[in-house]
């Protein structure tokens, strides 16, 4: 059985060859170092799951994502999820309770959600009764979080290769458009 780690590394292969075929021109960032890893977890004040570590330690960061998103670096988490405590810490969100999902603590933004790109993506390590801890969730600026969108980081780095190894993205100047 594969760890959560070999499983990250077959899926950023899989998404490597990808970029290889489609993307040439376009080269993947080097991974972070384990002393960035340790600071962004400082930041946090939270330990990252293995399977994300393993992840920033391939590619810290990938600014030609899907969806014209990016897929953040340790300093672009640290500088969101500053940016959304900030908003906590002076009040923005209280008495705002998201949805009713038991899968999610009732607020509007959460400590221990990691904000990882990818158009509101974030890593859930404090969720509902029914939750997991690391389930990645979605925080929409208007909307509030909603999900799990997938199980684990796992789920959506793989997710995201199948939809390139499935046509669903090609480059459209310089960035990957959804297709279909």
């Amino acid at each position: 059985m594969l760890s959560q780690t070999d499983k990250v590394n077959a899926a950023w292969k899989r998404i490597e060859s990808w970029y290889a075929a489609n993307f040439p021109e376009y080269q993947l960032p080097e991974g972070a170092t384990p002393a960035n890893i340790i600071a962004l977890e400082a930041h946090l004040g939270l330990t990252l799951p293995e399977e994300f570590r393993a992840s920033l330690e391939r590619h810290n960061g990938v600014e030609r994502w899907i969806k014209y998103s990016s897929l953040s670096s340790t300093e672009a988490i640290k500088a969101e999820w500053s940016q959304w405590i900030d908003g906590l810490d002076r009040g923005l969100f209280d008495g705002i309770l998201g949805n009713e999902n038991d899968s999610l603590q009732r607020c509007w933004f959460n400590r221990s959600w990691v904000p990882f790109g990818g158009y509101g993506f974030c890593i859930d390590m404090n969720p509902g009764e029914q939750g997991r801890a690391g389930q990645v969730i979605f925080m929409s600026h208007d909307m509030g979080p909603s999900g799990p969108n997938f199980p684990d980081f796992v789920g959506y780095l793989e997710d995201t290769a199948d939809a390139l190894e499935a046509g669903r993205y090609a480059v459209d100047h310089g960035y990957l458009k959804l297709i279909n």
